[in-house]
């Protein structure tokens, strides 16, 4: 087992698997109630839309799907992602579905065409988790490049960047280009000139910018 859920209403229980389905269980007495089969690869990533109504799974065939929460049924199939899906979610109104892969991208979706509305890039390895605000008005990503990411959700344009060490802390508002923390991590994350080609760009650690630290 891969992934799992709660309903809105904690009365069901969904599940994904290494053996390509996800599983829909009565949370009291444990019976299993839907099978989803039709991923031709394991199911990571798995959620309930806010009504309960459709559920939503991703898998290792670089697809999410959005299935009938009562028949099983496939409803849409998301397709685009050019590696396995590993993380899924939808807005708080249901309208949009957000999906992370192993391509290093998070997307956004209408939930109703199954259109990608939104593509977000930056991220240096698998996206590997995702999540929406309560207003749904920004993004957040997390990374095996060892970042969080927060995204405007209507531009696409970052707004944020964290990043954790065992011995401290960094964030940097990637619009002031200001940052906040303490720590290794700000002896070693680099501050490139983003007005230069990345390999022209003269590089400076966060630490040597004492002007760019933001006020606590």
């Amino acid at each position: 087992v891969t992934a799992c859920a709660f309903s809105p209403d904690g009365g069901r229980i969904l599940t994904g698997s290494g053996d390509n389905t996800a599983r829909l269980w009565d949370a009291t007495s444990g019976k299993e109630v839907l099978r989803l089969a039709g991923h031709e690869n394991l199911v990571t990533a798995c959620a309930f839309s806010p009504d309960g109504g459709r559920i939503l799974t991703g898998a290792y065939d670089n697809t999410a799907r959005l299935w009938d929460a009562a028949s099983g049924k496939e409803v849409l199939r998301l397709a685009g992602h050019e590696d396995p899906v590993t993380a899924c979610a939808f807005s708080l109104d249901g309208s949009h579905i957000l999906t992370g892969s192993r391509d290093n991208t998070a997307r956004l979706w209408d939930t109703a065409s199954g259109q990608e509305v939104l593509r977000l890039e930056g991220h240096e390895n698998a996206v590997t988790s995702c999540a929406f605000s309560q207003d749904g008005s920004r993004i957040l990503t997390g990374s095996n490049d060892k970042t969080a990411r927060l995204w405007d959700a209507e531009s696409g344009e970052e707004l944020m960047r964290y990043l954790s060490a065992p011995d401290g802390w960094l964030s940097i508002d990637m619009r002031t280009r200001k940052w906040r923390g303490k720590g290794s991590l700000t002896e070693h994350v680099v501050y490139l000139d983003p007005s230069l080609p990345p390999l022209e760009a003269p590089r400076h650690r966060a630490i040597d910018l004492p002007e760019l630290r933001a006020e606590d």
